[in-house]
């Protein structure tokens, strides 16, 4: 079976919800617990959202956690630096990673799963089918967990070295920047910690509600591109 031809940036997993984005829609499909049913929605991205995926994909899930912690430092320290700091701030790091994966692990990994199975279905057979998704690992190496070790290593490090808040923040966006151009998953080391992280935290075998939920969002994405597509052809 061919590939998909809609081009995919990527998703995000929250609890019960699921969303694909590709370089014109995003697509959100929704497990109603009361009805049973699930709900989808989708809308166009705009120019300044396809501008920035195109630049850079970073997953919603791993890019509001970097805005909220860097805001956060500023917030409450701004350059002010001292060995205090410097210790809150690693103990809260670490608290804040730990608590983190532990919710994911239990509110998101199955759909994160289905979510990653989904995608690579798409992208590798063009396959949306239920059968054809499950043929696949909720383990993806394209998977935003790859900058969680380089985030975290930039953080501690830069902490034993006494640096303040403004280098720890260039360094996190530094590594985003490199994985343009170096990505993550072919550094052995990254792709090892991304590999673990997924096999053991963050994504687990989803179950037929999860599968189906990530179904109806890609095939909702899939059919917003070949609307889109008739009606220019229609205004030619």
């Amino acid at each position: 079976m061919p590939k998909g031809n809609v081009k995919i940036f990527g998703g995000f997993s929250f609890p019960k919800k699921i969303t694909v984005v590709s370089n014109k829609f995003r697509s959100l499909a929704k497990y109603n617990s009361d009805t049973q049913k699930i709900e989808t929605t989708v809308k166009p991205l705009s120019d300044f959202q396809k501008k920035l995926i195109n630049t850079v994909w970073l997953p919603r899930t791993l890019r509001n956690p970097i805005l909220v912690y860097g805001l956060m430092w500023f917030a409450l320290f701004g350059s002010m630096e001292s060995s205090t700091v410097s210790l809150v701030r690693l103990i809260s790091t670490v608290s804040f990673f730990t608590l983190g994966f532990w919710f994911i692990s239990k509110r998101i990994a199955k759909w994160h799963g289905a979510e990653h199975m989904t995608i690579e279905a798409y992208l590798t057979e063009g396959d949306t089918s239920t059968e054809g998704i499950k043929k696949y690992s909720p383990i993806n190496k394209r998977c935003g967990g790859r900058f969680l070790l380089p985030w975290l290593m930039v953080v501690v490090v830069f902490n034993f070295l006494n640096l303040g808040n403004w280098f720890i923040t260039l360094g996190i966006v530094t590594i985003l920047e490199l994985d343009r151009f170096i990505p993550m998953h072919k550094v052995p080391v990254f792709r090892q910690a991304s590999y673990l992280l997924q096999k053991y935290i963050t994504t687990k075998e989803p179950n037929e509600r999860e599968l189906l939920t990530a179904q109806k969002a890609m095939l909702l994405l899939i059919e917003a591109h070949e609307e889109l597509e008739q009606k220019q052809q229609k205004s030619l």
